[in-house]
């Protein structure tokens, strides 16, 4: 019998698993977001930390990032439309009115529909739209 819902460590690469199989696995489910809140942990502390411990905790993300990918876990990291069920806005800029382009800033991880964590994202302005605040 196939081993659907793993990864050979050794290959390098994912195996498609289904949806329902890994949201069903409990303890993988669980390691999963224990990772993903230790991702958001890092990325939301970073910025407070001096130059080293940005880039320990840099570090720290891209290794989750990659142990998270090769264990089935899907990036949301695309530039585009803003969306509210996959992005977080980082600058807290508004979102009313049509929906604005944007730029990932740090991922976000989902399986399947699931959404772990939303992917922090900045609005592309682009050359005609005034920052906020900005009256000119």
């Amino acid at each position: 019998m196939e081993d659907q819902g793993r990864t050979d460590p050794d290959a390098g690469h994912q195996t498609q698993v289904p949806e329902t199989e890994t949201l069903e696995n409990r303890a993988w489910l669980k390691l999963v977001n224990e990772c993903t809140d230790l991702y958001d942990e890092l990325d939301t502390h970073a910025d407070g930390l001096d130059a080293a411990g940005r880039e320990i905790a840099e570090h720290a993300c891209l290794r989750l990032q990659e142990i998270l990918q090769r264990n089935g876990v899907e990036l949301i990291d695309q530039d585009g439309p803003f969306e509210r069920k996959l992005h977080q806005l980082s600058a807290g800029a508004p979102t009313a009115g049509a929906r604005p382009p944007i730029q990932v800033v740090t991922p976000g991880f989902r399986v399947g529909r699931r959404i772990l964590r939303r992917a922090r994202v900045a609005v592309d302005r682009g050359p005609d739209i005034p920052a906020r605040g900005d009256s000119s």
